[in-house]
């Protein structure tokens, strides 16, 4: 379990995934030579990301280019804490291809050919 931090492992063992010897035992427990340690990871999370109408300045657009003006605070791609109103699922409605990455905190106008 090299690859899980002590916060991940504490998240397991307070939400019952982990065992030693069949019974749940606190963080602080000190495992023991011959204990049996089993830990059950919960399923993963499937997030289905959709596409959302959200109002957005397209400042111009032709067959080649398109220039819009993302608004000061609004977040690029959906992310643990925001998974809707992103830039990424207005463009899922109306653009059609992949946002560049920009900074959350400036209004930027956005160009993509």
């Amino acid at each position: 379990m090299a690859d899980v931090s002590r916060n991940q492992a504490a998240t397991l063992i307070a939400n019952g995934n982990v065992t030693v010897n069949g019974r749940h035992e606190k963080a602080s427990y000190r495992a023991l030579p011959g204990d049996v340690v089993v830990v059950e990871p919960p399923a993963p999370v499937s997030r289905e990301i959709a596409g959302e109408n959200i109002p957005l300045r397209v400042a111009y657009e032709d067959e080649f280019l398109l220039v819009v003006d993302k608004p000061a605070g609004m977040v690029v791609h959906p992310a643990p804490g925001n998974w809707s109103g992103t830039l990424w699922q207005r463009r899922t409605v109306r653009i059609g291809y992949s946002v560049r990455r920009w900074r959350r905190g400036g209004s930027t106008v956005a160009m993509r050919r």
